[in-house]
């Protein structure tokens, strides 16, 4: 047998050999973990990762990298946590929007901490690069849009950033006043969207003073004005908003 033969049994040898063994592939990163083949199942080093919002299958995580969504995990982890060690899971893009899922094991150490939306622009929100992110948009104008599925509401004419009732809050969305929207940026296909984690609020409305279970309380409608007990529609009193029939 030639020494090239010879060499290149040896080779394919040791490739079955790795395999057998189901050595796992280690990364250090989310940016790495993501760059991975979808269904790739690999080790993922966390440093210093910070929940940013976490609601029955979703758990969105962002590092210094990049972020990713924990689907369906079977973990517990709140806002504001803070994420060190390993996990190993299988990476998959969900029509772009990455993924870590199949949890096969945790050894993620998990300290307290807090959480601040980044106040940004629409236009800064749209890049790929803050994907799973916390952020807060100011003064947004909504625009309504029919289609097959029912209405959709887009943050401006150029229907750039869709406004995605993803946690079902079930709120209102006032097209007619600026609002400021906090909420994760989750991409979807070639675009993006905001889910919000709260109610969208009229910008200005959250400036109203009124004293707490004040019966006599003065009533603003999500412009502001104040209106009297025959206005119908959302109100906010006593800084609680509603609706008045």
């Amino acid at each position: 047998m030639n020494k090239i033969l010879r060499y290149s049994l040896l080779v394919v040898l040791t490739l079955v050999s790795s395999m057998s063994f189901g050595q796992t592939t280690s990364v250090d990163n989310i940016a790495a973990f993501k760059a991975l083949p979808s269904k790739t199942t690999a080790t993922l080093t966390l440093k210093d990762a910070k929940v940013q919002y976490a609601k029955g299958n979703d758990i969105f995580v962002v590092d210094a990298t990049g972020g990713i969504n924990f689907y369906k995990s079977g973990l517990n982890y709140a806002a504001g946590q803070i994420l060190n060690g390993t996990i190993t899971a299988t990476y998959e893009s969900y029509n772009n929007l990455p993924e870590l899922i199949n949890v096969k094991e945790d050894k993620l150490v998990v300290t307290d901490g807090t959480i601040t939306p980044i106040v940004m622009t629409v236009e800064e929100a749209i890049k790929t690069e803050n994907a799973c992110k916390l952020v807060t948009i100011k003064k947004v104008k909504a625009i309504k849009v029919e289609g097959k599925k029912g209405s959709n509401y887009f943050t401006d004419t150029t229907k750039k950033l869709q406004i995605y009732d993803r946690f079902k809050l079930e709120y209102t969305i006032d097209t007619e006043n600026e609002m400021d929207y906090t909420g994760i940026l989750i991409p979807f296909y070639q675009k993006m969207e905001i889910a919000p984690t709260v109610s969208p609020v009229t910008t200005g409305i959250s400036n109203i003073e009124a004293a707490a279970n004040d019966k006599n309380a003065p009533i603003y409608n999500l412009a502001g004005q104040r209106v009297g007990k025959d206005y119908k529609g959302v109100v906010i009193k006593n800084g609680q908003k509603y609706i008045q029939r």
